[in-house]
Formats: structure tokens, sequence, C-alpha cells
């Protein structure tokens, strides 16, 4: 089975907030073969980011923390959310989604501007 996990990354490591990550990298995993690449995303907009994940070929998104709407349309899409992953390397993201041991905790959001993102 094939894998596809987005990570929305700032300074290579987890950010805290997906919807205001200026990069995502995507790590398709089949057995022990790994691909990664770099993306940007598309402007921030509602819907915007769901649907650009989904025809990026994401299965899941692995995020510190996300708005409840997000989480909804990923869902609907297919796609699985792990949210509450602290700001650690995409290196440690992949090694943890593959033996399930991917540590998750609160749901931490770094600005305010009237949103939840403490949907997990």
């Amino acid at each position: 089975m094939t894998d596809c996990i987005a990570i929305p990354v700032a300074d290579g490591r987890v950010d805290a907030h997906f919807g205001h990550a200026r990069e995502f990298v995507f790590v398709t995993i089949n057995g022990d073969h790994e691909e990664r690449r770099s993306c940007t995303p598309p402007q921030h907009v509602p819907g915007a980011l769901p649907r650009w994940l989904a025809d990026q070929g994401a299965t899941h998104v692995v995020a510190g923390g996300m708005g409840g709407k997000a989480v909804e349309i990923l869902h609907q899409r297919g796609l699985r959310c792990i949210l509450g992953v602290p700001a650690i390397s995409v290196d440690e993201v992949v090694a943890g989604f593959r033996t399930g041991s991917l540590q998750t905790g609160l749901v931490v959001c770094t600005h305010d501007d009237g949103h939840d993102c403490s949907h997990a």
C-alpha cells in the first residue's frame, strides 16, 4: 500500500498551523521506497488547501494544528489528519509514521485571528 504524507513545514520542521504554511513536503512511502518533494501551497482561502492536498495525492496530513472546517473537508476527501505533532523534522515525522510511533499532543495554534485550531 502506498501512503502520501503532506507535512506543512517551516524551517524544515512541522509548522504549528497548516493553513499558514508557506511550504509543504510530500513524502510518498511504498514499502521501503520513499520519495520526497517540496511544494508551495496555493493562497490561503477557504477550501483551497484541502482540494490542493487531495489533488497532490496526499492520503494523510500531519500538522501541529488545524481548524475544524479544514479537518472536515479533508475527511470528506478521504484524507486522514494526524494533529498535535510538535515542531519535529520531516525525518522524524516519517520515522514515526513508518513505525506507528508518531507522537502527538495538544493542538497548539501560533496565531490569534479569531478562529478555532483546537480540533484534533
